[in-house]
Order: structure tokens, then sequence, then C-alpha cells
């Protein structure tokens, strides 16, 4: 699966929204069936700098979710990235964190608001080398949790150490 959506926020600000395959590493592979495929989500504001409203999360959370419901063998995964300031008033939590939180929220309030019963997300925290925790979301039907297990259990045995 790869989807590549734009749009203008109304107060101008311009996102974009990339899904693309992961190439997994080979050992990993043998572990996963080939018809799964893990697909990345990233998000990039191309232009703007204004608070995003709750309208432009829906709307981006919407486009993230038709585009997996409409992959029945897609396991989808977020990188909470640290990159962009928060807004002053959320200054007492990390950026990881609190983009782990509202993605959650997000797409809980997603999965209630169309009643989908067999869809989960995987929040992930691994530890970089500096012990700085790093927030990833795995969301997948419940029929590939046992995928999911092994994605998890990789992340957490091969990036939460420090390297030698």
């Amino acid at each position: 699966m790869k989807v590549s959506a734009s749009f203008n926020s109304a107060n101008g600000d311009q996102y974009r929204i990339v899904l693309t395959p992961m190439e997994l590493p080979e050992d990993l592979k043998l572990l996963i069936q080939d018809s799964v495929e893990v697909v990345e989500i990233t998000l990039y504001r191309m232009k703007g700098i204004n608070h995003t409203p709750l309208k432009t999360l829906d709307k981006i959370t919407d486009i993230i979710a038709k585009s997996f419901l409409e992959n029945e063998n897609a396991i989808l995964y977020f990188y909470c990235d640290d990159l962009a300031e928060l807004p002053s008033v959320k200054k007492n939590i990390r950026p990881q964190e609190y983009r782990s939180r509202l993605f959650s929220s997000l797409f809980e309030r997603y999965i209630r608001k169309n009643n989908l019963s067999d869809i989960i997300n995987y929040p992930i925290t691994i530890f970089d080398v500096e012990g700085v925790p790093m927030r990833i979301h795995l969301f997948a039907r419940e029929c590939h949790s046992k995928y999911v297990e092994i994605i998890s259990n990789d992340l957490i045995d091969n990036y939460s150490k420090p390297s030698e």
C-alpha cells in the first residue's frame, strides 16, 4: 500500500500524509506472513504554524483510517517524532508523549465513532541510547496481533539497547 494525500486546513496550513511499505529486516520477514504489509505513516506540515484544530486532526485520522480499512492485511506503523515544538500549554510533557497520547485518542475516537471492533492500537515505548523514551504505535486488526507482538518484540530487543 502506498498513499499520499495533501490538503489545506481552514486556517491555511498545508498537510501531507504519506503511507509507505516498510522494508523489514530479513529475520523479521521470515516471521511475518508475506501477505501482511507493515506500512509507515508519515505526517508533514508543509506550510503554516497555526494550532492544528480538531477538524484537521479528524481529517488526518480519516485519511489514514480509510486507507488502512481498504487494505485488510496492513499493519500501520507510526513513530511519534519530537521535531516540532508543542503549543505553549503543553510544555510539561515531551513532544513524543504528547503526540502518542493524541494519536491514541484520535484512533480510539475514530474506532468508537465508526463502530469498529476488531482494530487494535498497540503503543510501544523503546529507549534510545541516552535513555530517552521513544513512542511508536502499531495499528492492526486483531487477527494480526501475533505479528504485532513479533514486531514489538523486535523493536524492544533491537532498539532499546545502547549501541556497542
